[in-house]
């Protein structure tokens, strides 16, 4: 935290020290933002550990067990199957975007340094404001500019600032893309389940008492107490699935606000940056690298706000979907249940002002436009 507060200092001086230079500017005030966020987020983490342990005690023990409820044998295996496609999802997007940001990280602290070492860029570079230029992120640094010490601290200072803000991102996406490709697949399990309540009766009811059900009354009162057991497993998946969402809410409160803002802002930088004659090739091509990390970065939340969303009303379609008909006075108290909290979609926020969802990611590139166009405005 302390090495943070540091680099942020250093990063706000080297703006204001280099006001003129847009490109010094827009590099340090970016990162102020990013660690700014890091911090941030690491403290809302932690004041919301428990809701964390919570959702990973879920996740890790596979949510929910329906056992002779939902037979894997009758059903071949449809929840472990769907699982097993959520979790093999969740691993291809993890590892892709686990990729590009390191594939960032290199580009921009390895490729670019060595393409700008062979243009010729840190040639004859004077180090009068104590700026060091001769590194990716210029910026000043407390010890005497003709030392090597000097130097030495410049380049710790923007391999720190750049790994530190490529974790951030990964700290914060991958354990959301995990949760929530898991949560999408048990919606999914859930309505499956629900739509199949008489097949799984029937199911339970052979497991049960050895043999089909018949048209006595006896029989079809042992038929509806299997259909309730079944409905009673359905309700009490769908009461921790809406646990685990809401405990995710809350963990992605703050930091999806401030990941929204941050996101606004480099947009807006970005047009400046772009736009501006003087700042040199490399660091707009630079900056391109950040900027599509950062705009993949904020799409994904959108994504899976939508995704969760949709998945989460899944159960309303199934219950029509289902064999209602033959059964509506046996499963009337479970759909009073079921129906009420299902017909509402569970939405993520960015810290209580927007929902996410794909048409945030245009409004904010929308926003992001307009603060640009009134910068422009203000500056003619």
């Amino acid at each position: 935290m302390f090495i943070s507060l540091l680099t942020i200092g250093l990063l706000l001086y080297t703006s204001a020290i280099a006001y003129g230079d847009v490109g010094i500017f827009a590099e340090a005030m970016h990162y102020v933002f990013l660690l700014i966020g890091c911090m941030s987020n690491a403290l809302w983490y932690l004041y919301n550990k428990q809701c964390f342990d919570r959702v990973f005690r879920i996740v890790g023990s596979g949510f929910y067990y329906y056992g002779d409820t939902f037979d894997a044998t009758t059903f071949n295996n449809e929840v472990d199957k769907q699982r097993y496609l959520g979790k093999a999802q969740k691993q291809r997007y993890t590892t892709a975007f686990l990729k590009l940001i390191a594939g960032i990280i290199f580009l921009n602290t390895i490729v670019r340094a060595i393409f700008e070492w062979l243009i010729g860029k840190y040639d004859n570079v004077e180090y009068k404001d104590g700026i060091i230029r001769v590194v990716p992120i210029p910026s000043w640094f407390f010890f005497d500019p003709e030392s090597n010490l000097h130097l030495i601290g410049g380049v710790i200072f923007e391999y720190y600032t750049t790994v530190v803000a490529g974790f951030r991102m990964v700290c914060q996406e991958v354990p959301l893309i995990s949760i929530a490709e898991e949560l999408c697949s048990e919606f999914q399990i859930l309505a499956k389940g629900v739509s199949l309540f008489d097949q799984r009766a029937i199911a339970l009811y052979k497991i049960l008492y050895g043999n089909n059900p018949g048209t006595n009354p006896m029989d079809k009162k042992k038929l509806e107490h299997c259909i309730k057991l079944c409905l009673r497993d359905s309700v009490r998946h769908h009461v921790m699935l809406r646990s685990v969402f809401y405990d995710l809410r809350r963990i992605y409160f703050l930091p999806l606000g401030v990941a929204m803002l941050v996101s606004t802002l480099l947009l807006c930088f970005s047009g400046i940056l772009f736009t501006d004659k003087s700042v040199p090739i490399t660091v707009k091509a630079a900056f391109l690298l950040i900027l599509v990390v950062e705009l993949a970065y904020t799409f994904i939340f959108c994504w899976y706000g939508q995704r969760i969303q949709e998945a989460s009303c899944l159960i309303n379609d199934s219950i029509y979907n289902g064999n209602w008909r033959h059964y509506s006075e046996t499963i009337k108290s479970y759909i009073l249940i079921i129906k009420p909290c299902s017909e509402k979609p569970l939405k993520l926020t960015a810290a209580g002002f927007i929902d996410i969802e794909l048409s945030t990611f245009l409004d904010i590139c929308k926003s992001a436009y307009s603060y640009f166009s009134l910068l422009q405005a203000f500056n003619e």
